[in-house]
């Protein structure tokens, strides 16, 4: 499909085109920021930035899933696409109301102390998980954090 057609798949209502922009610097900008700041200070800015009004948006993180999805598959940003950036972007643009946002770090844990050891980040909400680990992740170590402890 052509750039005309691959946009009508993206950009679906006019608000889309101002949330597409604001993703797109975040995902930009996000990597770089993150690595001058405690993880601490950073999330809670990213907290204060969070849309909030007071009732969750069923379908909200699929808008922003595909709208991020068309960032990441450009080439410029490909090497981007990681599930840290993925979940940050949920965790910053989800509008989930009153409902509680946790996100997970997790480390895999290996017999040997010397083997490469993968990590993973992802959110839930509701009891329900985004941007999971993989089933292939062995396991995992995790460190939870909700909206109290950022």
């Amino acid at each position: 499909p052509g750039l005309s057609a691959r946009l009508r798949d993206v950009i679906r209502e006019p608000a889309d085109v101002a949330l597409a922009m604001r993703i797109g610097f975040f995902l930009w900008r996000a990597p770089y920021a993150l690595s001058r700041r405690h993880l601490q200070a950073y999330l809670h800015d990213l907290e204060r930035r969070r849309p909030r009004s007071g009732r969750r948006r069923d379908g909200h993180h699929a808008r922003i899933e595909r709208i991020r999805g068309a960032w990441l598959r450009m080439p410029f940003f490909r090497k981007r696409d990681s599930c840290y950036l993925r979940s940050l972007t949920l965790y910053r643009f989800w509008d989930i109301g009153d409902d509680v946002m946790h996100l997970h770090f997790g480390v895999e844990q290996r017999e040997d102390p010397q083997a490469l050891r993968h990590a993973h980040v992802w959110i839930s909400v509701g009891g329900r998980t985004y941007e999971g680990p993989p089933p292939s992740a062995r396991r995992l170590q995790a460190i939870t954090l909700t909206r109290a402890s950022v």
